[in-house]
């Protein structure tokens, strides 16, 4: 597990700011709570085994990606990391690196063995864990032991709510908006990672089960053309049918990662793109492991370490209760 430092502010953007809405993206001091008719999400992802400082607020969001191969190791280091956060609730998801709990459900060490011969990042993880030594029943217990650590007793106590293609609803405060909050692990398929579905039909059922009034939407990959540009020819990457089902939804924050090098903040209107209005879905890119020509760029206009990260994202919205919203 690597301590890591966080990056100095670039030349960007610091702040989007819409009715009900604040992001900050770059800060050197955090900015102080709006108060309690506000609630603060802090936004990370793709922390790929590293530890790092993250500012306090009402509710931790993590995209995914919280180890570099999936190892159990790692795993236990990250969330006792999260596990410590003074957050009322941390909101969890994997990533498709994240390939030991993306085999918790199989009902037998034996088929994950099998799995084994077939992807190239599920056999870095066996052979780290030195898996090649123990038989298929102790291999078992290492994965029970993975999905304790984000399911179990001291994920209950410490308010962590671990998301697998499933809903929740929190409560910051007395009276508040009930935000209605659903997780999915998914991207598309890219190497045969973990998490992964095909495009087209199978995406556009997978995103379906994504419930019409989810308020915030946490995905380890993006959807299409927001915050999903990659290095390699400046694509675009993102899933179409992902961003078709949120232009069903317009839940107020959408938060993944995935895409390191296109990590940022959208305040978006789906009717006139990017605006600022009072009906838009903050997307954040939450990636806080630097990759590609935008961070390279940010690094040498700010003098920022090498291997410093980027920092959380964090976001207000405001926090009207159920009885005060106006639907959008």
């Amino acid at each position: 597990m690597a301590d890591s430092t966080i990056s100095s502010e670039p030349r960007l953007p610091h702040t989007l700011t819409a009715p009900g809405i604040a992001v900050y993206q770059w800060y050197q001091t955090p900015p102080r709570h709006p108060g309690p008719e506000w609630t603060r999400f802090v936004c990370v992802s793709d922390t790929h085994d590293h530890t790092f400082d993250v500012p306090p607020g009402d509710v931790l969001i993590h995209g995914g990606d919280l180890t570099e191969t999936g190892s159990i190791a790692t795993l236990r280091d990250t969330m006792h990391w999260i596990y410590d956060m003074p957050h009322k609730f941390k909101l969890v998801i994997a990533g498709n690196h994240d390939v030991c709990l993306s085999i918790i459900d199989h009902q037998s060490s034996i088929l994950f063995l099998t799995r084994l011969a077939q992807f190239t990042l599920d056999k870095v993880w066996y052979q780290r864990e030195n898996h090649d030594q123990k038989d298929a029943e102790s291999v078992q217990k290492d994965l029970e032991d993975a999905e304790n650590l984000v399911r179990g007793e001291e994920a209950k106590q410490t308010n962590v709510i671990y998301l697998e293609y499933a809903s929740t609803e929190i409560q910051v405060k007395p009276g508040g908006r009930k935000w209605k909050i659903y997780g999915s692990p998914g991207s598309p398929a890219f190497g045969g990672m973990a998490f992964n579905y095909p495009r087209g039909k199978n995406a556009q059922e997978l995103h379906a089960n994504i419930p019409d009034d989810t308020d915030i939407l946490i995905t380890h990959g993006p959807p299409y053309s927001i915050l999903d540009k990659v290095i390699m020819g400046g694509r675009v990457v993102g899933c179409k049918e992902l961003f078709t089902r949120l232009a069903e939804i317009k839940p107020a924050l959408h938060v993944f990662g995935h895409i390191h090098e296109d990590r940022g903040a959208q305040i978006y209107d789906y009717s006139a793109g990017e605006t600022v209005n009072n009906s838009n879905t903050v997307f954040v890119n939450a990636a806080n492991m630097p990759l590609g020509n935008k961070w390279t760029q940010e690094k040498k206009s700010s003098g920022t370490p090498r291997h410093a990260l980027l920092p959380p994202i964090i976001v207000d919205l405001l926090d009207l209760g159920d009885d005060e919203v106006t639907p959008g």
